[in-house]
């Protein structure tokens, strides 16, 4: 199998089967196109597509906010937490005038895809996504409900809303999407939901859907993310293990601060940080390039204060 390593192909694939729709693979996309590749057939068992960032958030929530939130999750015990954190969204759902998660929904199931990334691209570029703006307006405090949950419920989210949460939470530049909605419109990429696994014949990959089965050349994973741990080949990794610089989460990847990306671990502070992949158990990761660039650029601001404030510490004591 030809894995998700788009950038190192030497010869030009024609047609591809993609793993996946986040954003490892809209990089595996949009790298395949350049290489001259005529059509690429996503495929996603979740169904889930990018949305588009909007040009500004300017709905403020009214029930799914921090103090609400927590005053259900000092309620609960663990194990009772996260269908209430699920009823307060739908409560902000139902409270939007318009919320953009029901039309374009209704597209996405249709499987328009270019009519989907339209919609969202109007509303978008008119600042008018309220749904976008109520998940976005968690950034400062979604590692908090982490917390609370417990391991299983942090499980069921995984397996329940995490195609769901990587997709509208993580929405993706517009000049980005508008450029694969070109493709769409093309008919050089398209949109499937497979009924059966993925088959090998005469050196082809067949993806069969409900109306078709399509051949291609190569299948490329563009899931991203990992799994457990434990049994990795890196040494980095497993030594970090075993010192307790570092502890396996239970959803996949390294138990990861949502805010510093700083690796959790038995110690107070290891000064070791993560960015991508391993960080799956934090609600989000990926391999793409520039969302990870995104991190980094946070994570080195992030730094300099850091360094800023213990160079005045310092400078005080003396």
């Amino acid at each position: 199998m030809k894995t998700c390593q788009c950038h190192t192909f030497s010869s030009i694939i024609r047609f591809s089967i993609v793993a996946g729709t986040g954003l490892t693979a809209v990089d595996c996309v949009r790298s395949l196109v350049k290489k001259g590749c005529q059509s690429i057939h996503w495929f996603s068992r979740s169904g889930y597509v990018p949305t588009v960032i909007s040009r500004q958030a300017k709905y403020e929530p009214e029930v799914f906010t921090w103090d609400k939130i927590k005053s259900e999750l000092n309620k609960r015990e663990r194990g009772e937490r996260l269908s209430r954190i699920v009823s307060l969204l739908r409560r902000e759902v139902a409270y939007m005038r318009n919320p953009e998660i029901l039309k374009a929904d209704e597209l996405r199931a249709k499987g328009d895809l270019s009519g989907y990334w339209d919609y969202l691209i109007d509303r978008a570029d008119k600042s008018d996504l309220p749904f976008q703006d109520t998940l976005s307006s968690t950034r400062y405090f979604a590692h908090k409900i982490w917390l609370k949950l417990s391991e299983k419920e942090c499980l069921e989210f995984q397996k329940s809303f995490g195609a769901f949460w990587a997709c509208w939470r993580h929405p993706i530049p517009m000049d980005v999407v508008e450029e694969l909605n070109v493709y769409a419109k093309e008919g050089r990429l398209q949109l499937h939901r497979p009924v059966a696994p993925i088959k090998i014949k005469g050196g082809k990959y067949i993806l069969e859907t409900s109306r078709k089965k399509i051949c291609a050349d190569a299948l490329i994973d563009g899931t991203g993310g990992v799994g457990g741990v434990k049994d990795v080949k890196s040494t980095l990794i497993r030594n970090l293990l075993v010192r307790g610089l570092a502890m396996e989460h239970p959803c996949g990847g390294l138990k990861v601060d949502g805010l510093t990306y700083g690796l959790q671990s038995k110690l107070r502070n290891s000064g070791i940080y993560c960015l991508g992949p391993l960080a799956k158990g934090s609600l989000f990761s990926t391999n793409a390039f520039w969302f990870n660039s995104l991190c980094a650029s946070n994570l080195a601001h992030y730094l300099a204060i850091e360094i800023r404030f213990s160079s005045f510490e310092e400078g005080c004591r003396q």
